[in-house]
């Protein structure tokens, strides 16, 4: 202890900085050979590895992004190819609809004029006079046409009067 205190009081430094004299060279010596050979390993076994994976990385990216294209050009043309076959199954209904509704009306024109004919056929006078009461002219049976007015009432157009 007595060492010491004489060293430093005779102003040989501090302790921690009088090795570097000692052992500085040996320690940049070694710093130097071990960054060397963390830098050959980095790049001529590690990141050859790395830059391999991104490219087999990007062309598995490309190669599922174009087989998506494919497969969505495809679906659009099945999705037109759906809406053809809509269209014409819709026009093909459309088609059948109106050729049902035609022969519906057919045989129900058909079927109205037989019924007329054999009501006409029973009563000769009197169907004459069931068409002009359908016609609204009910002269026969001693109405006037259209609507009745009664004396006293207003016009249903007029405002009504008030007394004064």
């Amino acid at each position: 202890m007595a060492t010491e205190t004489a060293e430093h009081a005779s102003g040989g430094g501090f302790p921690p900085f009088d090795q570097i004299g000692d052992l500085g060279i040996s320690q940049v010596f070694w710093l130097v050979v071990t960054f060397a050979v963390l830098y050959i390993a980095a790049a001529y076994v590690f990141l050859p590895k790395i830059r391999q994976a991104m490219e087999n990385r990007d062309g598995a990216i490309k190669a599922d992004v174009a087989k998506a294209a494919a497969l969505s050009a495809k679906a659009d043309e099945s999705v037109k190819q759906f809406e053809t076959q809509i269209a014409a199954a819709r026009a093909n209904a459309r088609d059948t609809a109106s050729k049902a509704k035609a022969e519906a009306d057919a045989k129900t024109a058909q079927a109205t004029a037989a019924k007329e004919a054999e009501f006409n056929a029973r009563l000769p006078g009197g169907a004459r006079g069931l068409q002009t009461c359908a016609r609204g002219d009910d002269r026969r049976l001693g109405r006037p046409r259209g609507r009745r007015r009664h004396r006293g009432t207003a016009d249903r157009r007029e405002a009504p009067r008030l007394p004064p």
